[in-house]
């Protein structure tokens, strides 16, 4: 089965976004369990990107020019055509600036069938506001969005400061009231909430397109804040053990979400804080994360397989293997 494997932030010049390091170990852990899974795997990088991290058993595309909805068609109809019904394409992308929609919506409109979500749930989950205030209204605990005014400049509380369309924690800030005022000058256009005490972990899932959803593995976020209070994401434990209860209860949730966005398909990845009374969703990638690069040696499998058996039967099977192996990705 061929399979052209395309992430935005690697086809695009070296050192343009932050995010671009942990781009490339979501691609190179892509080409290795697809290549493996006995896919043709066609991958697009950048001439200025490494290349290093792509298997041998990958063909690699060297793009001179930044990737673009446009460059899609381009590749798709250049490596694919005429194309076959097992032929597919895996976008990654970011989502802020709807570069994940553009694309996602444009490979659709050129009929490429997609390994990811479709534009729907890119659409609708792409603003971090407006997905709060669905999860909201379907009765799924989220952090309140605050507005500014309502915050004290005394106020010892702290709060959460990030952009509505933001990747990772790139420019997000823990904040007390007094600096959150100060700090929120230079990003008008951040949304507040508060900052929760708990674990912050996510939830990797596999999705059918259809509002079905199988939790793969639960995964603890180490994160630490800089002298400017800015939050980094230093390490995932991906795969930790969960009790029979709390994994009932990660099945309920990514199950009430796959019926929310029943567009969501492929690997999506669900940020959520427990603070021990309750499970709050921070937010939603209808995408691969970051996660996937530690997934197949905590599963001791390889999810890149259930994946290609979703496209080609078009349902989630009735169980996947648990995590058995938990595994540190270091970022």
């Amino acid at each position: 089965m061929p399979v052209l494997l395309t992430e935005f932030l690697i086809s695009q010049p070296a050192n343009q976004h932050a995010s671009q390091h942990e781009a490339a170990l979501m691609v190179s852990a892509l080409a290795r369990d697809l290549s493996n899974a006995n896919a043709l795997v066609v991958a697009t990088r950048h001439a200025t990107r490494d290349t290093s991290l792509i298997p041998d058993k990958a063909c690699l595309i060297i793009l001179e020019e930044p990737f673009t909805p446009t460059a899609l068609k381009t590749l798709w109809t250049t490596y694919f055509a005429p194309s076959a019904p097992s032929d597919c394409c895996l976008l990654l992308a970011p989502e802020s600036n709807n570069t994940l929609f553009h694309l996602t919506h444009h490979a659709e409109s050129c009929a490429i069938p997609l390994l990811s979500s479709g534009a729907p749930a890119v659409q609708a989950t792409t603003s971090k506001r407006q997905t709060t205030q669905t999860l909201q209204h379907n009765g799924i605990e989220a952090p309140p969005l605050i507005t500014l005014d309502s915050i004290d400049a005394h106020d010892s509380n702290r709060y959460v400061l990030k952009p509505d369309d933001g990747v990772g924690s790139i420019d997000t800030f823990c904040l007390s009231g007094s600096a959150l005022k100060h700090t929120h000058k230079r990003y008008p256009h951040h949304i507040i909430t508060p900052w929760l005490e708990g674990r912050h972990l996510s939830l990797t899932l596999l999705c059918d397109g259809n509002g079905s959803a199988h939790v793969l593995s639960c995964n603890q976020h180490h994160i630490t804040l800089a002298e400017d209070n800015a939050v980094h994401l230093r390490a995932i434990d991906v795969g930790i053990r969960r009790s029979s209860g709390q994994q009932a209860q990660d099945q309920q949730l990514a199950q009430r979400i796959a019926k929310i966005f029943p567009s969501l398909y492929g690997f999506v990845g669900i940020d959520i804080i427990d603070t021990n009374d309750t499970v709050s969703v921070i937010d939603i990638n209808p995408r691969v994360t970051t996660s996937y690069v530690g997934l197949s040696t905590a599963l001791n499998d390889n999810p890149a397989t259930w994946l290609l058996d979703l496209h080609h039967t078009g349902q989630l099977r009735a169980a996947y293997p648990s995590p058995s192996t938990p595994t540190t990705v270091t970022l």
